[in-house]
């Protein structure tokens, strides 16, 4: 977890609770796809998926549960 900072964990947390990307990203002012490698760099640093990636649909794994507290 060498690059784990609260930017991930801030862009973590507001797509579990929206469950939708585009939409936060759009709140957020960032493109999907920067809100996207966001999101996947901190699933890097943490080694675990957090989010389930299914036809255009966003759940949360267990491990993302467990993050999200």
């Amino acid at each position: 977890m060498t690059n784990l900072n609260y930017r991930h964990l801030f862009y973590f947390w507001m797509v579990a609770k929206s469950g939708n990307l585009t939409k936060v990203a759009s709140k957020l002012r960032l493109s999907q796809s920067a809100l996207s490698f966001q999101i996947k760099q901190l699933e890097i640093d943490i080694g675990q998926a957090l989010f389930l990636r299914e036809h255009r649909k966003l759940s949360l794994t267990e491990v993302g549960r467990l993050v999200l507290g």
